[in-house]
């Protein structure tokens, strides 16, 4: 979720839907979107209610990292790190941006034969962001990129610089 300040508002975007967000508290708001505001939110025939979410954000000190908790219906289901200001050399990780197929990893870190799907690897707004339940990434050194949201939040994928592969788990992802 990308979010800005409007003059004195904040409004945020999610997977192209934009909408306000209007404070309930010091640090927690609720998203408004115009079709709630006309009474017509079902159709945007969302996963979730609206009226359930709140976000809150709790920005760190010089050692806490500042964070965004996404709250439904009271309990928090995500916390979303600040995505960081990029520190190493943005150059050498654009090569990384496009598609790689995907295959399991054997016990020798070796990839296996049968190829199990593809994602991409793209720069969007100046961050990398890998397909499918990765999302936001992040290059930490000359070898690592750390994953900041969703299920995989703070694991790492090593990056072959030599074989270009990238590995995470128990795959490896080979540039096409």
């Amino acid at each position: 979720m990308e979010v800005v300040s409007d003059g004195d508002r904040l409004k945020a975007s999610i997977q192209g839907m934009s909408f306000d967000l209007e404070p309930v508290a010091e640090n927690r708001f609720r998203p408004n979107h115009w079709l709630y505001k006309l009474g017509l939110v079902d159709l945007l025939q969302l996963p979730i209610d609206l009226r359930e979410l709140e976000i809150e954000f709790q920005i760190g000190e010089k050692t806490v990292q500042d964070i965004m908790v996404i709250n439904i219906g009271g309990i928090s289901y995500e916390m979303c790190p600040r995505y960081p200001d990029l520190t190493v050399d943005q150059a050498s990780w654009e090569a990384l941006a496009g598609k790689y197929e995907r295959y399991g990893r054997l016990p020798s870190g070796s990839s296996g034969l049968e190829k199990l799907g593809e994602i991409d690897l793209t720069i969007i707004d100046g961050r990398l962001h890998m397909s499918g339940a990765i999302g936001p990434v992040f290059p930490i050194d000359d070898e690592t990129i750390i994953i900041l949201s969703g299920p995989f939040n703070g694991e790492t994928i090593a990056y072959d610089r030599v074989s270009g592969f990238l590995y995470h788990q128990g795959f490896v992802y080979k540039p096409v």
